[in-house]
């Protein structure tokens, strides 16, 4: 039989971890990367940044929310307290430098060529001999760096674009998503990469506490459907 002193403890416990969440204010960091998160008249929206914000309404964690250049977003967030950096795709060597809430969603690393010249690419070992477009820090940039590609950084994810279409790279790093947003005849997708999952990542001073009760909240949205209707409003 559990004792009235073990309720009482259970209790006060349980009243720490709510106040605890209840205190708690983060600094949430997004990008520019459409649809997930970009800002519009003023106001920074997308797929992500909506499920993000109902997640934490949802968890009553109060927040602010910035857009930064990726690289400078993805540092902040690993060095700054209470601060997480979304939408953030998960590996194994970035797993250990956060604590996470996920998924915020799933998507499919390609590579891109411009339509009139479709490279023919059967496997990542034919891409070698090609110059390949990256994003400063994404994701796929470190990837294509940890298997040895060719690549040409830039700060600014639209410059690729630009810079496949001049000729000025064989080949661009991207998601499919964002591809298929763009919806530009020019460009064709040759080769999947990478199966990606991504989430909030939070500086690792953030409390367990607040940490579980978005999470719980996310899990809730996904199961109830809702997570799965703000992404189709983007597409």
């Amino acid at each position: 039989m559990t004792s009235f002193k073990t309720l009482i403890c259970s209790a006060a416990f349980a009243s720490i971890a709510t106040t605890s969440v209840a205190d708690t204010s983060l600094t949430l960091l997004t990008e520019e990367y459409p649809p997930y998160n970009y800002t519009e008249n003023g106001e920074i929206v997308g797929s992500a940044t909506e499920l993000v914000q109902e997640a934490m309404a949802a968890a009553g964690v109060s927040y602010t929310i910035q857009s930064l250049p990726w690289a400078r977003a993805f540092s902040t967030a690993q060095k700054q307290a209470d601060t997480c950096v979304f939408t953030t795709n998960i590996t194994e060597k970035r797993r250990p430098l956060f604590k996470w809430v996920s998924p915020l969603l799933a998507n499919q690393m390609v590579l891109v060529a411009r339509a009139d010249n479709p490279v023919s690419i059967t496997s990542l070992e034919d891409a070698r001999s090609y110059t390949i477009g990256t994003y400063k820090d994404d994701v796929a940039e470190t990837h294509m760096k940890d298997v040895g590609m060719n690549i040409v950084s830039t700060s600014k994810e639209e410059l690729n674009i630009k810079k496949l279409k001049a000729g000025r790279i064989d080949l661009w790093v991207t998601f499919r998503e964002r591809l298929n947003l763009l919806n530009d005849p020019e460009l064709v997708e040759v080769f999947m990469v990478d199966e990606t999952v991504a989430g909030v990542a939070c500086n690792l001073s953030v409390d367990d506490a607040t940490i579980a009760s978005i999470q719980g909240s996310l899990d809730a949205l996904i199961a109830s459907g809702r997570a799965a209707e703000i992404s189709a409003k983007y597409r």
